[in-house]
Order: C-alpha cells, then structure tokens, then sequence
C-alpha cells in the first residue's frame, strides 16, 4: 500500500481527509482480512462504485460474526501502524484518535469504532468504522471490482492499484439505502428536507456539485416520491425486501 505522492502538495479538505482515510483502510483490510468474510456497503459503497457525489462521514461494512473481532483488530492495528501513518500525514492527516470502548456501544449484531482525524489547523473530524453482523438477504449477493480509480487514485500510488473491494453491487445497495431509510427512528438531514440539508448534504459534495446541486433539493424530492411509488406498485414479490 502506498499513497500518491502528487497529493502532498495538494491540502485536503475535510470531507476529502474522511476519504483518503477510508480509502487507506480499506487497502489494508483487503490485504489482512480472509477472503469473502467481509463486504462494503453504504455512502462509501456508492461513492467508490457507482458515482456518487456524496463523501460519506462514516464507512459501513457488512461481516461474518467469526471475523468480528479480527476485523475489529485490524481497524485498530492501522490506526497504529507507523507505515499507515507516514502515509496519512502526507495527505495532511496528522494523527487518528481513536474514541474510548465505552463510546462504540456495540451490540451483538452491531459494532462500532469511533474515530478523529487531526488535520492542518488543528481541527478535529470524527469518522466511524460500523460492521454489521445481521444474516443478509439472498438476493443480496456480493461482487468484488475495483474502485474507481479517478477517486482512489487520489489517495493511492499505481503500485497500489487496483484497489479490488468485496462490495454490494447497485440492486443490493439501492435496496438496503432504502430499508435503512424506513427502519430509522430518527430522520436524519440527508434524508428529508430540513435547515440541516445545507450542512448535512450539501456540505459533503464538492464545490462544484455544492453550487449546482444546491436549488434542486425540490426536484429530488419529486423524484424519490416518484420512485418510492414505483416500488409500491410492484408486485408483493418483486419489491425491496
């Protein structure tokens, strides 16, 4: 694993320094985890696979209980690892702190690690590995591709590249997106129009994207009740479990 040495003199913004770390994790869990006990999910699954504007806070994975706790391990050992920290300092990340075991609250399906990253500045930003052990469905099924390399590529050197991630391909994904949306307790601001959108959505794009995405939230709300429609009309069988 090594980092693109081009990126040093190129600082980092805060949703990018989530990113490169995400990025670098992963790389090592791929190197250290057994094959096939393991996959990616979520924001980060969308962001490096299928387009994604959005930078993802936090990384989700989906694993096998009998690996709970070496996974666990190896998130913890990088957090440490010298090599793995040479690197991140490159890209303008000065350390990874990770939070106390009381904070995590795991649970017997579900475990946590909550993290910041120091960056330029002296500015704190918190970041979270969460795996998740519940049985998947069958359809559910999992493929491993090589991330984009347009957005990896930032961050790893073409020694290290690909970089092939065990992941759930878009079905899967787009389903699991929207049973994690009708199972929360709590809305979140990406979720539903709120003041929080701005610093909850828009916040987590690219200037770029930020400026054009930013007066079209009306029309993405359209499209989302258009398709949550759709999915009711299906037959019994063929909608999202």
């Amino acid at each position: 694993m090594a980092y693109n040495a081009n990126m040093q003199n190129m600082p980092l913004d805060h949703i990018q320094a989530r990113e490169a770390f995400h990025v670098l994790l992963l790389r090592r869990l791929v190197d250290s985890l057994p094959h096939g006990t393991w996959r990616l999910k979520g924001g980060v699954n969308l962001r490096l696979f299928f387009g994604s504007l959005r930078y993802s806070e936090d990384m989700d994975l989906d694993a096998d209980l009998r690996v709970g706790d070496a996974l666990k391990r190896e998130i913890r050992k990088a957090i440490t690892d010298p090599a793995l920290r040479v690197r991140l300092v490159a890209l303008g990340i000065r350390e990874v702190r990770q939070e106390g075991r009381a904070v995590s609250k795991d649970t017997d399906t579900t475990r946590r690690l909550k993290m910041q990253l120091l960056v330029q500045g002296g500015v704190l930003l918190p970041t979270k590995v969460e795996t998740s052990f519940r049985p998947r469905f069958a359809s559910d099924f999992v493929v491993e591709q090589p991330a984009d390399s347009a957005i990896v590529g930032r961050y790893l050197d073409a020694a290290s590249l690909p970089l092939v991630v065990p992941h759930y391909p878009l079905t899967p994904a787009v389903r699991q997106k929207l049973t994690a949306l009708a199972h929360r307790s709590q809305v979140q601001a990406r979720d539903l129009p709120q003041e929080a959108y701005v610093d909850k959505v828009l916040a987590f794009l690219d200037e770029e994207h930020r400026t054009r995405w930013m007066d079209r939230w009306d029309e993405q709300r359209v499209f989302v009740a258009d398709l949550a429609d759709a999915l009711l009309a299906l037959p019994g069988d063929e909608r999202p479990a």
